[in-house]
């Protein structure tokens, strides 16, 4: 067993994720297994808060001023598989990346019991809240297991500003104490919205035939869907097959940077994403422009794109709350963002 400690970034539509049936492929072996799954409050407080409380303190470890600490907390096969310097630095690259999370919480908890013979690894159904229905679209979830007689899987969410955030932990009772085996990093909310309200809304668009909308929900509903190797929500598959169903935009035909030719100027666009600022949903264009002189100078440039943009496309404003333009100078390191139909900037 490897660790594997990933981070969702904002959707740059270049990728979108590992399928479902790929992630799946991952838990099937040979063997007899027997699993049980007790979801949040099923089992009782008490006993609940002997892996909940080692799951928040290692997420807790991991945003404060020695999170290396937190590699103590890892099970014999994560510390063999990623030495401590390592993991020190992946952490300052990704998680110091996020700055203060607020609302640090135990979002949900999984807990599992049974045997296993011949087997590495298989997998567990769960409901998805406690005494929930296996029968709603997301009404389930599934998780990896081993032959250990209890694991569990605790998901930890904190807030930023404008998105919230998931660990996604995989602890196992090794030797009288539970640590983490595997541990993904993932947005899970955007301005407040999750997957299932951004799969709504992408449902929305493609009814209405507002195709390029439909296609950017569809996409970071299923990025936002994602829990990472070892665990499943039962929406993602679904989410996943009505993506495909869709046909690209030709504007997102390709690798970026794109060349858009908007009714007149061309433009280099560098990245189209949907993003959340204070709980608006907004539609980010990020152009490539030559080295500016001052701030009215690109200003000018990014109210150029994003006009062109609306003229060609204005359904664009039946899903997101503003179009952000944002200036990436050619050659620099500044960036100017500017919001489409306001007189300010961001």
């Amino acid at each position: 067993m490897t660790l594997r400690i990933t981070l969702s970034c904002l959707l740059a539509l270049t990728a979108l994720g590992v399928g479902a049936d790929r992630v799946n492929a991952q838990w099937f072996s040979f063997g007899f297994n027997s699993g049980r799954c007790q979801t949040d409050d099923e089992v009782p407080q008490a006993d609940r808060a002997a892996y909940e409380g080692p799951a928040l303190n290692f997420v807790r470890a991991l945003l404060g001023p020695e999170p290396s600490s937190a590699y103590a907390a890892g099970t014999v096969a994560m510390k063999q598989a990623m030495t401590p310097d390592a993991f020190a630095a992946f952490v300052r690259s990704n998680v110091a990346s996020l700055g203060p999370l607020g609302n640090l919480h135990v979002a949900h908890s999984y807990y599992l019991t049974g045997t296993s013979t011949g087997t590495e690894r298989y997998h567990v159904l769960c409901t998805a809240v406690a005494h929930g229905s296996f029968s709603s679209p997301e009404g389930h979830v599934v998780v990896a297991a081993t032959p250990a007689p209890e694991q569990a899987h605790v998901i930890v969410e904190g807030d930023t500003r404008n998105n919230t955030f998931a660990f996604v932990l995989w602890l196992i009772l090794e030797q009288g104490q539970w640590r983490v085996e595997n541990m993904h990093l993932t947005a899970t909310a955007m301005a407040g919205k999750s997957s299932l309200d951004l799969w709504s809304l992408a449902r929305a668009q493609r009814e209405r035939h507002h195709d390029f909308n439909a296609y950017l929900l569809y996409a970071v509903a299923l990025q936002l869907a994602s829990r990472g190797p070892a665990f499943q929500l039962s929406i993602q598959a679904d989410i996943e097959k009505e993506l495909r169903q869709l046909q690209k935009p030709r504007e997102l035909d390709g690798q970026p940077p794109f060349s858009w030719q908007l009714g007149g100027p061309s433009f280099r666009i560098l990245k189209v994403a949907p993003i959340g600022v204070d709980g608006k949903l907004y539609l980010m264009l990020s152009q490539e422009v030559a080295p500016w002189s001052d701030a009215p100078e690109v200003d000018r440039e990014n109210r150029d794109l994003g006009s062109a943009f609306s003229k060609v496309d204005p359904d664009y404003a039946d899903a997101f709350d503003d179009l952000i333009i944002e200036a990436v100078e050619q050659g620099g390191a500044r960036v100017f963002r500017t919001l489409a139909r306001s007189t300010g900037t961001l």
